[in-house]
């Protein structure tokens, strides 16, 4: 969420991870704390604090896609040909699986 919208509200984060907001206030301090997240004030109310994925976080994020990425070939290019094919047929049914998983309220972690 940080990553792709910018700074985003706390209680935005909150409600889409469907944590507490003193719970997510803890979560964001200790990302804070670690470099992490930034948080600055908004230029339209000064009272307010969003956050914001950090160089530091989006450099790590990238470094773990890339390690994954290399990963993942080395396990494809280890397949057997027929192996990869079916392989290649189950990835549609995987990804719809995944989809349904994460929007389904009683897959979804609560975290209150």
């Amino acid at each position: 969420m940080l990553s792709d919208e910018g700074p985003v509200a706390p209680s935005r984060i909150a409600a889409a991870l469907q944590m507490a907001p003193s719970t997510l206030s803890n979560l964001l301090k200790a990302m804070t704390d670690a470099g992490l997240i930034e948080r600055a004030q908004r230029a339209d109310d000064l009272r307010r604090v969003d956050g914001a994925i950090s160089s530091l976080a989006r450099e790590l994020m990238e470094t773990y896609d890339a390690t994954s990425l290399r990963t993942i070939e080395n396990f494809l290019d280890d397949l057997a040909d027929h192996e990869q094919a079916a392989f290649e047929a189950a990835v549609p049914i995987l990804r719809r699986k995944c989809a349904t998983f994460a929007t389904t309220p009683e897959h979804v972690a609560n975290h209150d």
